[in-house]
């Protein structure tokens, strides 16, 4: 830990941040239950006859596999379970889409894996306050899944937090010239980042495609946190895409719905991580679907170095991603702001920032 990021070490912190919290899944939730319920049913009834390229694959296949016996509950006749299942998925076997450093079960167990994770955490925490300043209440998460972080000046600052403000921050000020911009994420996890994008401000809409066992934690978190907002779940056939952005503020589609987007409808491009975790032709296909649609730029941080491997998938460096040079410029490529110190090395994960040309 350098001597920057020591006063924002403060292991008590994150060891009050982990206790529980009050449930948050009440009784009023049974309807929103419903629903997801059956946008989960009518999209894996649509899923089997899907293109092969637009199957669970990678990395996902097995993340999907392990834990395939938890969606059992989107079958049950009422909505018990469901609704334990998604008001804890910070806290049980979904945590996998919160984990960063390490997980929920791993920091409650090991006092070791503690110190490691707050030591990051707070090197993380420094690099935040020196771009962003002081105000760390703007970090705040919703009580929305059982969350659980890093108490600091008393606010909760859950993992990954800090990456998605910093990644709404940025597309705010990219979009800034854009009257009402259209922003579309690849693998939004639960939605993490759309969260603070679309909390400080009403121009945006933001569609986030994904796989169906993700897309619904991210269905639940949004229409918890965004109440306010006009939320379309899909429910599996096409998409009238102008009419559906029209109307919406929030959009959710299954993976393989990125197929009929019309081109030249989307602003801004994301994906974080997940183009990594996925066979060169699948990246090869978003990467073609993303090159038609995006009117302005694609933002993305992915893994660039050769011969990493996890869960028996070669991952390709991001800098051989089939991106047509005739289409897109690349205006920077740098080191991830916080993946440096958790590697070990000089960060296996980078940044790129490309603008649509011609």
């Amino acid at each position: 830990m350098s001597q920057e990021s020591e006063p924002f070490y403060n292991l008590s912190q994150l060891e009050e941040g982990l206790k529980p919290l009050k449930n948050q899944c009440a009784e009023e939730d049974t309807d929103l239950l419903q629903r997801i319920k059956g946008m989960y049913r009518n999209i894996k009834d649509h899923q089997e006859n899907q293109p092969e390229i637009y199957q669970p694959a990678g990395e996902w296949r097995k993340h999907v596999n392990q834990r395939m016996p938890h969606y059992d509950a989107f079958y049950d006749d009422g909505t018990d379970r469901l609704g334990e299942l998604l008001g804890n998925f910070w806290r049980n076997e979904l945590g996998v889409l919160v984990k960063q450093y390490a997980g929920h079960k791993q920091l409650i167990e090991n006092k070791e894996a503690r110190i490691s994770y707050a030591k990051t955490f707070a090197h993380d925490l420094m690099i935040w306050s020196n771009l962003y300043g002081s105000d760390f209440s703007q970090l705040e998460i919703p009580k929305v899944g059982h969350p659980w972080g890093y108490l600091w000046n008393g606010t909760l600052i859950g993992s990954k937090v800090l990456r998605y403000h910093a990644l709404a921050t940025q597309i705010e000020g990219m979009t800034a010239d854009i009257e009402k911009p259209v922003v579309a994420e690849i693998g939004a996890g639960y939605c993490g980042m759309a969260h603070f994008l679309m909390k400080r401000t009403d121009r945006f809409t933001y569609i986030d495609f994904d796989l169906p066992e993700t897309l619904v934690v991210g269905a639940y978190y949004l229409s918890k946190t965004l109440p306010d907002r006009k939320i379309y779940l899909h429910e599996g056939g096409s998409i009238n895409w102008e009419k559906t952005i029209e109307e919406y503020d929030v959009i959710l589609c299954p993976n393989w719905s990125i197929d009929n987007l019309p081109a030249n409808s989307v602003d801004v491009f994301l994906n974080t991580f997940s183009l990594s975790e996925m066979s060169f032709p699948v990246i090869q296909k978003y990467l073609e679907k993303i090159t038609t649609s995006c009117r302005h730029y694609f933002l993305h941080n992915n893994m660039d170095r050769e011969g990493v491997v996890n869960e028996g998938h070669e991952r390709t460096p991001a800098s051989q991603y089939p991106l047509p040079e005739n289409q897109f410029k690349l205006l920077y490529k740098h080191y991830d702001l916080f993946q440096q110190k958790h590697s070990g090395r000089d960060g296996d994960y980078r940044e790129f920032l490309y603008q649509k040309i011609g």
